[in-house]
Formats: C-alpha cells, structure tokens, sequence
C-alpha cells in the first residue's frame, strides 16, 4: 500500500512540477512581446513640447498650464498607443473642459471650450478665405455642437 501511496505521489509531483514549469515558460513568451511603453524620459520631453494652446485668448494662465499638462499626458497616452488618438476632452470635476485636437508637431489646437452656460464654440475666422486643416476641424466639431 505504501509503495502505491509513494508511486502515486511521485507522478502527482511530477505533474505538478511540469505544469509549474509551463506556466513560467508562457508567461515568459507572452511577456517578451514588443515594449509599446514610452521611454523613461517621455513624459518630461512632452510637457516640455506641448508649449501652448490656440484658438482662444480668455483663459488665464494657470488654465492655459493646466490644459497643457492634461495635452501632455495625452501625448504621453497617444505615443502608449501609438499615436492612433489625436482628440482630448479635457475633462475636470466640473465636466468637459475643453476639446482639444493635437497636431503631429505637438502642437494643441482648441476647437470649443466650456463656459458656465454651455459649451463656447471657437468658429472659424470667415475674413479669412484659406480653408486651414484647424478650420476644416472647427467647423466639423461645430456641426456636432
């Protein structure tokens, strides 16, 4: 009876040693995969970069700082995710902020921002007869407003 309990006991250890063993080894591959993270660096270089918001003029410093630190965490999010995402809604505890597209040279352009009766749209200067890529994507946001 013994030599059965210790012959059962070495199968059921060797089992369990291989599974133990196959876990490490796929979490191994899985875990070797392509690094989509930014560099260490990444974050400063974006703040730094992201030097100013267009499209309005009334907002006050510390609001202008604090959309471009919220577009640099975007930056930072966008290169995570391979800088498919070119849209924020900068969103506070008081709701949307302000929508906001950044261009590929880290450039913020506000399209609309909110004021304390809705949202305040930024419309495209008519005196001006360039059709620019900020005015074709105000006037698109504005028509979903």
């Amino acid at each position: 009876m013994e030599d059965i309990l210790l012959q059962n006991s070495l199968w059921v250890g060797i089992v369990f040693v291989g599974v133990l063993g196959l876990i490490l080894v796929s979490k191994t591959v899985i875990g070797s995969g392509p690094n989509t993270s930014p560099p260490s660096n990444y974050r400063k270089t974006a703040r730094a970069t992201v030097k100013g918001v267009h499209g309005y003029d009334d907002l006050t410093d510390h609001q202008q700082a604090f959309l471009r630190e919220c577009a640099a965490d975007f930056l930072q999010r966008g290169y995570e995710l391979n800088a498919k995402i070119d849209r924020l809604e900068v969103t506070t505890s008081n709701g949307p902020r302000a929508y906001l597209t950044i261009t590929e040279d880290a450039t913020i352009e506000m399209l609309a921002y909110v004021k304390p009766d809705g949202w305040q749209r930024i419309d495209p200067d008519p005196a001006d007869n360039t059709e620019s890529e900020l005015k074709t994507k105000q006037t698109r946001l504005n028509e979903h407003l």
